[in-house]
């Protein structure tokens, strides 16, 4: 069975390590907060995460200033992100990094009237640049019927034609606590996951038999570790503990893996396609999982 996307304290964590190992001193709380990172770090699994989007609710856009803009500090990875309403890439360019500027003969990020045409296929918006500065609308119900899309939202025909010399999209990379993009100013909208924590700053753990035992064998493990260093504890029951931590870090791994029944539906749906969706990054990848619709002409 798949994770079931609720998540219980450290708290009751802690308690949990207390009763099942009769500790009789106080576990030092900073350790097991940074233990317990490290155990979840270690199993890894994007659905132990919880899915944020900046600009929506009380987490705010990122502004893009000089070509950057800093990450939010609950920040994990990242999914997708959207400049000024429309998708970008991961940059594959090795001078991304020049921002704007010049080394050794070559030109650095191109600025934004490079990016986009007139219209620029998958988005939302039109984009005219005069003496330097850029204007955004939205498109009116004609530029969207012109879009040729389908009932599903998504263009049917190849967007590849379109790429010519002439069209380089919005391209990014992340460097430390920002990223760094090919647009000078704007807005961020960022996809990404983000690690959980209750509200006085302590990490939350699934609420998953198997990651809550997981998470306190890595803290027995961790205490038992000490106290072997320090001549207080037999090798073999650290060893124990070592090898119970070992069988449990796969055993969560595993169980997040398993997709539910809806998730299930959406992989077969994305397996059954005649054509393949190769352009779901342009939409955001809002119908991937969503059924193929098929004319049959010769009833």
């Amino acid at each position: 069975m798949a994770l079931n996307g609720k998540y219980i304290s450290l708290k009751s964590i802690m308690e949990q390590v207390y009763a099942d190992n009769g500790y009789q001193f106080e576990l030092p709380w900073v350790d097991c907060m940074q233990w317990t990172e490290e155990a979840l770090n270690l199993i890894g699994h994007p659905r132990q995460y919880i899915r944020k989007v900046t600009g929506h609710r009380s987490n705010p856009d990122l502004d893009i200033k000089d070509y950057r803009a800093h990450l939010p500090c609950d920040f994990y990875s990242l999914e997708q992100i959207a400049v000024n309403g429309m998708p970008a890439e991961y940059s594959g360019n090795t001078f991304h990094h020049l921002l704007g500027g010049e080394c050794c003969g070559l030109e650095g990020a191109t600025t934004l009237s490079l990016h986009l045409k007139d219209r620029n296929f998958g988005t939302l918006v039109n984009t005219t640049a005069e003496g330097g500065s850029s204007t955004y609308e939205y498109r009116t119900e004609q530029d969207l019927e012109d879009l040729n899309l389908n009932e599903q939202g998504v263009m049917t025909f190849n967007l590849s034609g379109y790429r010519d010399s002439n069209y380089f999209p919005i391209t990014f990379d992340i460097n430390n606590d920002h990223i760094t993009l090919s647009v000078k100013e704007g807005k961020v909208c960022m996809a990404y996951l983000a690690v959980p924590t209750d509200e006085e700053g302590l990490p939350l753990i699934p609420e998953d038999t198997s990651y809550q035992i997981a998470v306190k064998k890595y803290l027995t493990m961790k205490i038992d570790y000490i106290a072997w260093r320090r001549g207080q504890l037999q090798g073999d029951i650290y060893a124990h503990s070592e090898r119970e931590w070992m069988w449990y870090v796969g055993q969560a791994g595993n169980k997040a893996k398993m997709p539910n029944i809806d998730q299930l539906e959406a992989i077969k749906n994305q397996v059954i396609r005649l054509l393949p969706n190769i352009n779901a990054h342009e939409t955001f990848f809002k119908s991937l999982g969503a059924p193929e619709l098929r004319n049959n002409y010769n009833r």
